[in-house]
């Protein structure tokens, strides 16, 4: 879901994810699609966040996974499109790892 949000005056395109857990090898490919096909179309325009749906969960301005320190003048929740990008593909790499190590990934693409 994409959706305006202002902070500070300046309206930023927010891509909200949920659905984020990737079970099985169907899910991981679904959100692949979804991620490389779709978003990925949408931040070459306009939409340059991409924080998750529990504030719990944010990623750091580095792309780490933790963002519970709000500094100063930054709104924890909107990152760059390439931390952005960034923070998704460790995301994808990490549902990867996970289902190879339950033993149920079938593809590594």
């Amino acid at each position: 879901m994409v959706v305006p949000a202002k902070f500070r005056g300046q309206t930023h395109n927010v891509a909200i994810m949920s659905g984020t857990q990737m079970p099985t090898q169907e899910s991981l490919d679904f959100f692949k699609h979804v991620y490389n096909d779709e978003l990925k179309k949408l931040n070459r325009r306009d939409v340059s966040r991409q924080p998750s749906g529990h504030p719990d969960e944010q990623p750091d301005r580095d792309g780490s996974a933790s963002a519970r320190s709000i500094r100063p003048g930054n709104h924890p929740l909107l990152l760059s499109k390439d931390h952005a990008n960034r923070y998704m593909d460790i995301m994808l790499e990490c549902a990867r790892a996970r289902l190879a190590a339950q033993g149920r990934l079938t593809s590594t693409n």
